[in-house]
């Protein structure tokens, strides 16, 4: 289990974590959502020490934490981050950065052999990666990470500059990972492709969790209309609701109308479905809150 508890980074007295505590556990994907400059990338860092927090404590299995160097030398032989692209070497080859990696985290040959099978790359691994497109290097990147074998894993923007069947094979690996009883952290702005894979997303905004969505607890959540709809349209469907509205939610397509029903009986879905017919209204949906609807209301509605 990792626990940060109590922590805040301010910079100029501004708080970008503000008295955060959270707890995560192994076997779980966690996905963190935010717009830039609201913590995510903070947060990593104050849990690999990059960075020290104005007051608050990170542990690891209740043993590990930052109190000492060699307790720091410990917590990263558990906890690895994503290697960003610019820590590349141009004259090495793929295949020499991941066994370097793999070195220094004491793992085998054989481990980088297996990562370079399992993501596919080995008609380029052992040209300098100055000839590697934008994506390579990106997948470069995550088999570094993997050839540390750490039990937690910190990544930020992992999907980006991959094609879609690239970031449906991450995303598989990342399955895989967790099922091996690994943490794995993401920093992720890709929300559709995240909630694939992530079993918590967590929004933040101001240094706080201000939404937690839980795959274990999608069943409970509220449902929603969906409509696409004109401005009459609109204005007659909501003068005739069977009964006023409590969702706070917001989209930010005018010609798109969303309607929380989770208190609405049978007969009163009936009725509203009766209205779209009547307006000629084709076009609806039933479902849960996406995630795309969800950071537009929490971080882009006014």
């Amino acid at each position: 289990m990792l626990s940060i508890k109590h922590i805040t980074v301010a910079f100029e007295g501004k708080k970008v974590l503000d008295d955060l505590s959270l707890t995560f556990k192994l076997g779980e994907i966690v996905g963190l959502v935010a717009p830039n400059g609201t913590g995510k990338s903070t947060l990593i860092n104050v849990i690999m020490n990059f960075l020290q927090p104005q007051t608050g404590s990170v542990t690891f299995k209740k043993i590990y934490n930052y109190q000492s160097k060699s307790n720091e030398v410990a917590m990263h032989q558990q906890i690895s981050t994503f290697p960003e692209q610019g820590d590349l070497y141009d004259e090495l080859s793929g295949y020499e950065h991941l066994v370097m990696f793999a070195q220094m985290w004491g793992n085998s040959k054989h481990t980088v052999d297996n990562i370079i099978t399992k993501l596919q790359m080995s008609s380029y691994v052992k040209q300098k990666t100055k000839t590697y497109s934008l994506g390579m290097k990106q997948r470069l990147c995550f088999a570094m990470q993997l050839a540390t074998d750490t039990q937690v894993m910190l990544m930020d923007e992992v999907m980006n500059g991959l094609d879609p069947n690239n970031m449906a094979l991450i995303s598989e690996v990342l399955v895989d990972l967790k099922k091996q009883n690994k943490l794995i952290i993401i920093a992720s702005h890709l929300l559709d492709n995240l909630e694939t894979y992530a079993d918590r997303i967590l929004f933040m905004d101001r240094g706080k969790i201000i939404y937690q969505r839980n795959k274990q607890h999608l069943l409970y959540e509220d449902q929603f209309l969906r409509a696409s709809v004109d401005n009459y349209q609109r204005q007659r469907i909501l003068a005739n609701l069977p009964k006023e509205q409590t969702s706070p939610f917001t989209l930010k397509n005018p010609q798109k109308l969303l309607l929380n029903i989770s208190d609405y009986s049978n007969s009163e879905v009936s009725g509203l479905l009766n209205i779209f017919l009547q307006e000629n209204i084709q076009d609806f949906q039933l479902g849960k809150l996406t995630l795309n609807e969800l950071y537009f209301h929490y971080y882009l509605a006014t």
